[in-house]
Order: structure tokens, then C-alpha cells, then sequence
């Protein structure tokens, strides 16, 4: 259902630079009454269903910038159409996009946001899989709880060795 999701956010969602709060609720309404035609699915699932178009319709928009727009800024020729994975993107709509993307005003906002991301010490922290193989790299099993694993795995303090930290969380538990 999702892929399917992902596909109604590429096509039936215009490319403008409008939030997705912005666009007109029959729109979002017609997105609806086609996942309920391909699936049955609950009354109670339609903000589910839209946040989730919400995500990859924004997510697309990421991709078709990165990718293929702020490569190519200052290669005009190259933006005059969309990839040949995206020719369902009519021209109008892509020549439209394309110029909203390459205006001051994004790219102020665009560089700003890159110079924040930069500040961060810790770009991406633990995630699931990182907790895991970080529990596995002390090769001994650990007594602790879970919840306390996770909350010291997840604090930004640098820590020198696995076996400080085995010592200062069974300091805290008893």
C-alpha cells in the first residue's frame, strides 16, 4: 500500500511550492478515494494514509532537487525537461518548479539550512540498528535494562570505553 501511496504523491500532486497543509482538500480527498478503491482500508485510517502522501510528496520534492535541479543550477539546457524516470511531470509544471527552485529566495533558505545541518556534532544518533550493534560490540552480555541502555545509547556525552560506561550504568542501577 505504501509504494502505492508513494505513486499517488508523484502524480496526482502538483510540483509547487506550496505546503502540503496549502493544497485544496478535494485534491487530498481524491488521493483518499483511490487508496479506498485499491484497498480496504478504514475511515480511520485516512490521516494515516495522508500524512504518509504528505511525506513522499515532500520527500519527492527533495529527491527531484537533489538530484537532478541543484546539480545542473548552471546548466540550463539540462533542466529544460525532467528525467527520463519523471516524464510523467508535465513541462509546465517542471519549468515552474525548476525556477522555484533555483530562485534566491529557496536558495537563501536552502544555504541556511545546510549551514545548520553543518553545526550538528551528532548528525545522525543511535537508531535502532545502531543500538544493536553497539550492545554487540561489548562482547560480554549486559545486565542492564533496556530502557536504561537506550537512554545513556542515546545521551551526545563522549564516552572513552565500552567498559566505563558497563561500570558507571551498574553504579546507577544499584
Amino acid at each position: 500500500m505504501q509504494s502505492y501511496i508513494s505513486v499517488l504523491a508523484h502524480t496526482k500532486v502538483p510540483l509547487v511550492d506550496k505546503k502540503w497543509i496549502q493544497l485544496p482538500k478535494d485534491l487530498k480527498e481524491q488521493i483518499w478515494e483511490a487508496v479506498q478503491m485499491a484497498y480496504v482500508v478504514g475511515e480511520w485510517s485516512k490521516k494515516m494514509v495522508l500524512s504518509s502522501d504528505a511525506k513522499k510528496w515532500k520527500d519527492f520534492k527533495s529527491t527531484l532537487t537533489r538530484q537532478f535541479i541543484l546539480p545542473f543550477a548552471n546548466e540550463k539546457e539540462k533542466l529544460k525537461e525532467p528525467h527520463q524516470l519523471y516524464n510523467f511531470i508535465e513541462e509546465l509544471q517542471w519549468d515552474a518548479f525548476v525556477a522555484s527552485r533555483l530562485s534566491p529566495d529557496f536558495e537563501a533558505v536552502h544555504s541556511e539550512q545546510s549551514q545548520r545541518r553543518k553545526k550538528c556534532e551528532y548528525n545522525h544518533r543511535l537508531s535502532r540498528k545502531g543500538m544493536l550493534v553497539w550492545m554487540t560490540n561489548w562482547k560480554k552480555p549486559c545486565p542492564m535494562k533496556k530502557s536504561i541502555l537506550l537512554y545513556y545509547g542515546r545521551r551526545q556525552e563522549k564516552i572513552n570505553s565500552e567498559a566505563s560506561l558497563i561500570q558507571r550504568l551498574q553504579r546507577r542501577q544499584n
